[in-house]
This record gives C-alpha cells, sequence and structure tokens, in this order.
C-alpha cells in the first residue's frame, strides 16, 4: 500500500511539473502577443498627433526660411480633424505672411 500511495504521488508531481511548465510557456506567450497588441494601438494612436507636433515644431524653428507645409486630410477622430484643421489654416497664415 505504500508503494502505491508514493508511486500515486510521482505520478502527481511529475504531472503537476509539466502542466506548470505548459502554463508558464503559455502565459509568456500571451503577455508577448498582448505587449505587441498594446504597442501598436498606442502607435496608431498617438502617430497623428506626434506628427501634428513634430511639423509645427519644425515650422517655428524655420519660420522665415520654409513655408509650412500643410497636412494632407486623413480621417482620424473629430479632435484630430479639428486640429489638422486648425494646423492647416494656421500654415496658410504663416505662407501668406513669409510672401
Amino acid at each position: 500500500m505504500k508503494e502505491l500511495k508514493e508511486a500515486e504521488n510521482k505520478i502527481l508531481w511529475e504531472c503537476l511539473g509539466k502542466m506548470a511548465i505548459v502554463m508558464t510557456i503559455f502565459s509568456v506567450i500571451l503577455t508577448l502577443l498582448g505587449l505587441n497588441r498594446a504597442t501598436s494601438i498606442s502607435d496608431k494612436m498617438t502617430k497623428q498627433v506626434i506628427s501634428l507636433y513634430e511639423n509645427l515644431a519644425e515650422t517655428e524653428t524655420k519660420k522665415g526660411q520654409k513655408k509650412a507645409k500643410a497636412f494632407k486630410y486623413v480621417p482620424a477622430s473629430k479632435e484630430l480633424n479639428e486640429l489638422n484643421l486648425a494646423y492647416n489654416n494656421f500654415a496658410k497664415i504663416l505662407n501668406l505672411a513669409s510672401t
């Protein structure tokens, strides 16, 4: 009876060890996929704002040297569309002022 109990415990611990390894690998893979997805979503959300800011900073540093370039219309959220329109109006004013 004692030998049977020891064999049962040995099999139980072997199974638990294998299951722990599989669950660890599965968790790591899911974490990496989630991190990749979160990074791609955050890049898509901030890409337009960052490019607008960089364009505005470039325009401010080269006021007299270069004309401000207007953005092409890219459908986005309502706030970003309004921000792009405001910047395009600002770029038109700068271009008129520099000529």
